[in-house]
């Protein structure tokens, strides 16, 4: 058991390094601001390790082939959705009113939804290279099931809102 915690521990720092390295979010300018999210980040990349590794009950082995191959499909899955909102930012546009334009933004909308399709089946066809096909099957779940625990904690957490929570008023 101590061995699984010893590699969920690395893997935690390896991915955390290969997010930093990655250099696509440039540092706040305030120092104590970038404190905080780097820790953050770090807390969010440990608990995504732990949720995933018990979920999936990854042996050491697994898990040093899977989270390289699991960070690397994250990473062209993120690329995939920022296009895909940045089409869908135009889309809703106020300023878009030209047909031709909205015709094209919207087959560019089908298309950013068909490659983010194709690249799960991808992925799922290498997770299954590096994984038993039970635990290949349950990625996907898992990561909606993580997404929602994030969104629990975050409703448990947020700070009240007096005006919201004042008595009498709807919730």
């Amino acid at each position: 058991m101590n061995y699984l915690k010893i590699t969920v521990i690395a893997l935690v720092f390896a991915t955390a390094a290969a997010v930093n390295a990655s250099g696509q979010n440039p540092p706040p300018k305030d120092g104590h601001h970038a404190a905080a999210m780097k820790e953050a980040r770090e807390d969010f990349l440990a608990n995504k390790v732990a949720f995933f590794t018990n979920a999936l009950n990854l042996t050491p082995q697994e898990a040093q082939v899977f989270w390289p191959l699991y960070n690397e499909f994250w990473e062209k899955r993120v690329q995939a959705r920022r296009e895909f909102m940045r089409i869908l930012n135009r889309v809703n546009s106020p300023e878009l009113k030209e047909k031709e334009e909205i015709e094209k933004l919207s087959d560019q909308f089908v298309l950013c939804l068909t490659k983010e399709s194709d690249l799960m089946k991808e992925y799922y066809q290498k997770f299954k290279k590096v994984l038993p096909t039970e635990k290949a099957m349950k990625i996907f779940n898992t990561e909606e099931k993580f997404k929602k625990s994030l969104f629990n904690r975050y409703k448990k957490n947020r700070p009240a809102h007096p005006e919201k929570d004042a008595p009498g008023r709807p919730r």
